[in-house]
């Protein structure tokens, strides 16, 4: 499998994940780690969705039971970049801001 197939195969399960994370989110008031290392494992492969909520996280710090991302603004940057380069809309607004 090439890796647009990859990436475009990432963008739908991070859809999925992302109402699931919402879920949990609204009834816990966390992502859960598994969620966390699901967008971890998938921005690594080029995700831009997942790339975009990574670097949200970095922006202001992301806890979980076992995991947890602490606010580096650098990073944010750089994953905000890729993702606003791949067209996420979001992306490129927080780095105007």
């Amino acid at each position: 499998m090439d890796k647009s197939a990859v990436v475009q195969r990432d963008e739908r399960a991070f859809q999925r994940l992302e109402r699931t994370a919402s879920r949990q989110a609204a009834q816990s008031g966390a992502v859960t780690d598994a969620v966390a290392k699901k967008v971890v494992a998938m921005a690594r492969r080029g995700s831009p969705s997942a790339s975009y909520a990574l670097a949200t996280w970095y922006l202001f710090g992301q806890k979980g039971a076992d995991i947890e991302i602490k606010k580096d603004i650098s990073r944010a940057v750089k994953l905000l970049k890729f993702a606003a380069r791949r067209g996420v809309a979001n992306a490129l607004y927080d780095l105007a801001v």
